[in-house]
Formats: structure tokens, sequence, C-alpha cells
């Protein structure tokens, strides 16, 4: 609700670390562990396809 009624106030890290919080409450993202409160220190990759047989579209 955050990102839907409040979209005109500013998008400050503890509003975004305070979204990952709330999706992904125990830290992880299926099998991988993901930062919740901090940016990101690697690489970002979009990928698709099942687990083994993903697809690097870039």
């Amino acid at each position: 609700m955050d990102a839907t009624q409040l979209y005109n106030e500013p998008l400050t890290d503890d509003r975004l670390f305070g979204w990952y919080a709330v999706l992904f409450p125990t830290g992880r993202s299926g099998m991988y562990k993901i930062k919740t409160t901090a940016w990101r220190e690697d690489a970002i990759q979009v990928t698709s396809g099942p687990m083994g047989k993903r697809n690097n579209p870039l």
C-alpha cells in the first residue's frame, strides 16, 4: 500500500528496504539468501526459465 498510496513521496533507502523486508521476511528468495537492508555489492542478472535451464536474454 505504501507504493501505491504514497507514490508522490520520495523513495528513500529506508522506504525501499522496508518494502524488501515485507516481501522477503526471511531474507531469502526461494533458495537464495538476499540482502534486505543494504544495497547490492554484486551485479544483478535477469534470467528466465526453470532452475538449471535458465536463459539469459541479454
